[in-house]
Parts: C-alpha cells; structure tokens; sequence
C-alpha cells in the first residue's frame, strides 16, 4: 500500500510576502489601474493614437496591404528556395 505524506504548512514558510517583481502590466486581465499601484506611474498613450479595432481601409489602401504582404512572403520563400539548392548543390559537389 502507497503511503502519501500530506503537505503540511512548513512548505511555505519560505514565501514572507514580498513582491519581487510586479505582474501589473497593461492588457492583463488582472491589471490594477489604482493611483498606488506600481504601474500607474508608467506613461500612458493617449486614446487618439490607439486605433480602433472598427476602422476600414479604403480599397486602394487594402490592395496595397494585401501586394505588400504577398511580396514579403514571396520573398521569404524565394530565400528558402535559394537556401535549399545551393544545399543541394553542395551535397552533389562533396557525394559525387
């Protein structure tokens, strides 16, 4: 038969309570926004620079998005493309 100790009260006699580092941070569920809070004095935006997450783009600003973001990715794999045959190019140089 399997004998579990039961944790007793002496395994946290090493927490006293301190803070060491704060978790007040912005966007955290648990943010605390009280003037005595660590936090509070940290520089805040202001509401004019935050876009709205309802805001549209007009049809010419979309289409540049949308041209930009295929360039990047073909781009990305343009170096893959590159990367993977000089490797090859290299195993066929030292096999052969």
């Amino acid at each position: 038969m399997l004998h579990r100790k039961k944790k007793s009260d002496s395994s946290q006699e090493w927490d006293d309570g301190r803070t060491i580092a704060s978790m007040n941070v912005d966007g955290m569920p648990w943010y605390d926004q009280r003037p005595n809070s660590p936090s509070a004095n940290s520089p805040k935006r202001p509401e004019e620079q935050i876009p709205s997450s309802g805001e549209q783009l007009s049809g010419r600003d979309l289409r540049k998005v949308i041209i930009s973001a295929t360039m990047i990715g073909l781009g990305v794999a343009l170096v893959f493309v590159i990367a993977a045959f000089l490797l090859i190019q290299l195993m066929l140089l030292v096999w052969t």
